[in-house]
């Protein structure tokens, strides 16, 4: 009768040894995946928000506002975005109007996005074709995280569907201004990179078409351009 040969304590260390080495190893890749799962995540979220925005404007024939960051009056909002039921119609937020946040997970880590993407702040070679930026909106002063501008001419990260379902920008004065036909298309941007110290990360971009369509891009750092 053979007697069976078990692991001696040298070869269990070796084992362990070589196994937290390729943890080691491949963690930054892990994380990096992980990163990028819950990035394409939260756009999906904020993409939705203009999908859902349109589609219940369109039903209720009620405007709905999309915010981005900020509130109207330059505000942080408690999450990425909201869509607001503006039943009063003046872009505000106000008393017993619905407010729906993105993303509404609250344990999502990507609370506070959307960020300005590195490849988001200057209309150089790369930013989708219906979202340029001459205005050089991105500028950090004007906390931008998007192209939107009001019928001004200045950066807003608000947009407003009608009952029509075609998206337009508006200042909320007083008095309520809200832009022409067209003037809603334009972009948002999104990154889970550091643009201020250079840290690499994914970026996308959630694109908003004149009449409503929605589309999301990502940059391809490689080609060095949108896909």
């Amino acid at each position: 009768m053979k007697r069976q040969r078990g692991f001696t304590l040298v070869e269990m260390m070796v084992v362990v040894a070589i196994a937290g080495a390729l943890v080691v190893v491949a963690a930054p890749y892990m994380r990096d995946a992980i990163r990028h799962t819950r990035l394409k995540g939260a756009t999906r979220d904020l993409a939705g928000a203009l999908h859902y925005a349109r589609a219940q404007a369109i039903r209720t024939q009620v405007n709905h506002v999309v915010m981005f960051g900020t509130t109207p009056n330059g505000n942080p909002l408690p999450s990425a975005a909201i869509v607001l039921t503006d039943t009063d119609g003046d872009g505000q937020i106000d008393l017993n109007e619905t407010v729906m946040m993105v993303p509404r997970d609250p344990g999502r880590e990507f609370q506070g996005l959307p960020r300005t993407s590195a490849f988001g702040k200057t209309n150089a070679d790369g930013i989708p074709d219906d979202a340029p930026d001459p205005l050089n909106l991105f500028d950090d002063a004007t906390g931008a995280v998007s192209s939107f501008r009001d019928p001004s001419g200045a950066a807003t990260n608000q947009i407003v569907f009608q009952s029509d379902g075609i998206p337009r920008t508006y200042d909320p004065g007083p008095p309520f201004d809200m832009g022409t036909v067209g003037s809603g298309g334009g972009a948002v941007y999104v990154t889970n990179g550091n643009p201020a110290t250079g840290q690499p990360g994914r970026d996308y971009a959630i694109v908003l078409q004149p009449l409503g369509g929605v589309r999301v891009s990502v940059w391809d750092p490689v080609s060095e351009v949108w896909k």
